[in-house]
């Protein structure tokens, strides 16, 4: 849903899309890749920046690489880096480069897997060289990453208004750790921050000059 405005009072919100309105005492925003589009809304301008990015599928040898033995994975190589998971139901070992990507104009949808080479030629280059007995590559995907300067989340409350808690700039791994992230802001939004996990290296004020 696209917001036309968002207002936003001492402990209220309101916001309005088409001829819907909504308003609330609190809000969670987690606006993903929208984010440099509607956190000026709320008042917000964060370093943030979309890559469209990749990830593929290989043949594989299922006594290696099925999902009952084989881990995620995650490689850190001295000028790239790569992450993957075991073949799921058969459906083949998955790789993606975790850093590099192209900068995407989120007016456009993202071009498909395949327009550019570095979309196989990476991930099989990886495969042929770390990864012993995987096969022919058989299928690939796009996803946008929204990345933060420092690769890490930014999970805080709205530094003007703390009923406003926000998430985003998960940098392409936000998803693993879903449940935790959901408790956090929970926690946030109540007050009743019980969890012992530390935020503040997700803090929005670590931006600030």
């Amino acid at each position: 849903m696209d917001y036309d405005v968002i207002i936003v009072g001492v402990g209220s919100m309101g916001m309005a899309a088409g001829a819907e309105s909504f308003t609330a005492d609190s809000l969670i925003a987690t606006p993903g890749a929208a984010a440099r589009k509607l956190l000026p809304m709320i008042g917000l301008s964060l370093p943030l920046e979309e890559l469209r990015t990749s990830f593929s599928w290989f043949e594989t040898d299922e006594r290696i690489y099925s999902a009952a033995g084989f881990p995620a994975y995650l490689f850190e190589l001295p000028a790239e880096m790569y992450y993957g998971f075991p073949s799921i139901n058969g459906t083949g070992v998955k790789i993606g480069r975790h850093d590099g990507g192209r900068l995407r104009d989120m007016q456009k949808p993202p071009e498909a897997f395949g327009t550019y080479e570095q979309d196989q030629q990476d991930v099989a280059g990886f495969a042929e060289r770390c990864l012993p007995k995987v096969g022919k590559h058989h299928s690939g995907k796009t996803c946008t990453y929204t990345n933060t300067p420092d690769g890490d989340f930014i999970i805080d409350q709205h530094p003007d208004y703390p009923h406003i808690v926000l998430a985003c700039g998960f940098s392409g791994h936000g998803f693993k750790f879903n449940s935790a992230v959901g408790e956090i802001l929970s926690e946030l939004v109540t007050g009743d921050r019980e969890s012992v996990l530390d935020i503040r290296p997700f803090s929005i004020h670590r931006f600030e000059k």
